[in-house]
């Protein structure tokens, strides 16, 4: 089901108030978004050796690519989602630590634990955002200094704490339980493995009956074997 943020905030601003109802909806599409992402990435490179393998075996260079990229994505994903919030005017960040200054009293200090566990889980991924990936320091190029761990356990246990900030919203005034994992009824990952298994496997046949016709001398059967199309020809070697 798609999201209208408009309609969502005009749904829960009689619950929340515009302002919190605004954050606390793009912050759940944020989250979503984030979501599904991570399990892509976890469904290609985090699932099993044998997933890992074929994306490595169709180009290692295009995998490392995919992964290094995602993984970041993912990085900068929570920092965005745990930024603090500014006072500069007209600034008003997307970001879970939004959330305690539209709440009072116990409330107000029960989500501030919530949005302070979401903040300690992410420090590495505001590391790795202000040396490495939104920025690029000099000190950490040069190999002065050392990025903060980061590993797949971080960052699931970062997107549990963030997910739990907006569940507790919903319960609490909403009285519905958010389940923050999105499913989606298009092709998803591992739909895109399995047509790059079924490929290599179609590949290898090829191959092999290219290989058989040459050994026997069919060459009229060799030549009629049917090209690649004209939009698999690798693109113009491009210069400065």
């Amino acid at each position: 089901m798609t999201i209208v943020p408009e309609h969502r905030i005009a749904e829960l601003t009689p619950i929340l108030g515009v302002e919190f109802s605004t954050v606390y909806v793009y912050a759940m599409l944020d989250l979503l978004s984030l979501r599904n992402q991570w399990r892509i990435y976890k469904g290609l490179f985090g699932q099993n050796r044998e997933r890992f393998e074929l994306m490595n075996r169709a180009s290692p260079v295009v995998s490392g690519v995919i992964e290094h990229s995602m993984f970041e994505a993912a990085l900068l994903a929570i920092r965005r989602l745990t930024d603090k919030i500014t006072t500069k005017q007209g600034k008003q960040p997307v970001t879970v630590c939004a959330f305690p200054i539209h709440l009072k009293g116990e409330q107000q200090a029960e989500m501030k634990l919530l949005v302070s566990k979401a903040v300690i889980s992410a420090k590495f991924a505001r590391n790795w955002s202000d040396k490495r990936i939104a920025h690029s320091e000099i000190a950490y190029r040069t190999g002065a200094i050392k990025l903060e761990p980061a590993s797949r356990d971080k960052v699931d246990i970062c997107i549990k704490h963030i997910a739990e900030t907006l569940q507790w919203i919903a319960a609490k005034k909403m009285d519905i339980h958010f389940d923050t994992h999105p499913v989606s009824l298009l092709p998803d990952e591992t739909d895109f493995l399995v047509n790059l298994y079924e490929g290599e496997l179609a590949l290898k046949e090829r191959k092999a009956r290219m290989i058989k016709l040459l050994d026997q001398g069919k060459l009229d059967e060799f030549e009629a074997i049917a090209p690649y199309p004209a939009w698999l020809a690798p693109p113009p070697i491009e210069h400065d």
